[in-house]
């Protein structure tokens, strides 16, 4: 990103194949990625080819953007702890991140248990009311259709804890809870610090607050690291330019 910018200052951000079409005039980038889904799939030539694409207008990228950073007399010294920094994440990317698949599989076990007891306990508590959202939105469904036999198939829909719409439909409508909004876009919302305003008007509220923590934690550490793990080791891309502030993503 750095370097890129460098070339034209009007440029906030800038891919190796965008930089490559407008230097060079050559989409193999876009070729390829028009006949595959995945680089894996691809027939072995046209892997090879795309590599050594890759290899060499990477090369050819790093002398222009050299001179460029001469050209801005950009310290030495911050070019080598760049290139010491991309040199360890690519290090990082080949050996991949161990990880502690039985430590992970037991903690989603207990995640997993205690988020089905919370959606019980839930269902408990607001029954009634949850069959009211969802005649609603049975209703809704049925209306949309033209004939009797379509009406007919439609089935009941299931209240779902994590539907905005829905829970707005319990919380504000059917339980009675005062409406809040969101401080960024001022329009309803049930997100966490609306949550947080009305935890104590109805005993609903810190169990979906619990709900929706253990569920985060589960759904994108757990069971997201579980399903990228190979052999006990994930194999990150990892991407320096990807947050707005400035922490590594992956």
């Amino acid at each position: 990103m750095l370097l890129g910018h460098l070339i034209d200052e009007n440029r906030s951000s800038h891919s190796l194949d965008s930089y490559v079409q407008e230097y060079w005039n050559d989409s193999y980038k876009n070729t390829f990625w028009s006949k595959y889904t995945s680089y894996q799939e691809a027939a072995p030539s046209d892997r090879v080819e795309y590599g050594c694409l890759d290899i060499i207008y990477t090369t050819r990228l790093y002398s222009k953007m050299q001179l460029a950073l001469n050209r801005e007399n950009i310290p030495n010294g911050l070019i080598e702890n760049v290139h010491h920094l991309a040199s360890a994440l690519l290090s990082t990317e080949i050996a991949g991140l161990a990880v502690d698949l039985s430590y992970l599989t037991e903690a989603g076990v207990r995640l997993s248990a205690r988020i089905e007891t919370l959606k019980s306990e839930m269902g408990t508590i607001c029954q009634n009311e949850m069959e009211v959202v969802e005649m609603g939105l049975w209703k809704k469904h049925i209306e949309k259709l033209k004939t009797p036999e379509g009406r007919a198939r439609v089935a009941k829909p299931e209240f779902s804890w994590d539907s905005p719409k829905q829970l707005q439909a319990l919380l504000y409508g059917t339980i009675g809870i005062p409406e809040q909004r969101s401080e960024k876009t001022k329009s309803v919302s049930v997100d966490d610090a609306s949550l947080e305003k009305v935890k104590n008007e109805h005993p609903i509220i810190p169990l979906l607050q619990e709900y929706r923590g253990h569920h985060k934690v589960y759904s994108t550490y757990i069971k997201g690291t579980l399903e990228q793990a190979d052999h006990g080791r994930i194999y990150p891309s990892i991407n320096v330019n990807g947050t707005d502030t400035g922490r590594i993503s992956h």
